[in-house]
C-alpha cells in the first residue's frame, strides 16, 4: 500500500495537535527540562528515543503483527486492558507499592 504525502502531513498534524493538548502541553517543559538537566544532549536523546520507539512499534504492528494475523482490534483491546490495569494500580497505594519497588524497578523484571 502506497502512502501519499497527504497521509504523512495528516500524521504530523495529529502529532502536533496531540502535543498542544491541554493535558500534554504543560508536561513538555518538565520532560524536556529534566532531559537537559541529565545531559546537555538530553533533549536530542529524548526525541530520538521517542521517535525510534514509536517507529519500532509501528513497524512491528504493520509488518510482523499483521503477518501473523493480529489486527487493529486486537491491539486496541490489549491497550485498553493495559490502561485499565494501570489505572487500577494508580488508584491503590498498596498496589503501587506492590508493583513498584522503592528504586522504581518493576518487580516482575527482576
Amino acid at each position: 500500500m502506497e502512502l501519499g504525502w497527504g497521509t504523512y502531513g495528516l500524521g504530523f498534524l495529529a502529532g502536533v495537535l496531540s502535543i498542544l493538548s491541554p493535558f500534554v502541553l504543560p508536561l513538555v517543559p518538565i520532560v524536556v527540562g529534566t532531559a537537559i538537566a541529565a545531559h546537555p544532549l538530553g533533549a536530542l536523546a529524548l526525541a530520538a528515543g521517542l521517535t525510534l520507539s514509536f517507529a519500532g512499534i509501528g513497524l512491528f504492528v504493520a509488518t510482523v503483527g499483521f503477518a501473523i494475523g493480529l489486527d487493529a482490534e486486537w491491539f486496541r483491546a490489549v491497550a485498553a486492558v493495559l490502561l485499565i490495569g494501570f489505572g487500577v494500580v494508580m488508584l491503590s497505594g498498596w498496589l503501587q507499592r506492590t508493583v513498584l519497588r522503592r528504586d522504581g524497578v518493576v518487580w516482575f523484571l527482576r
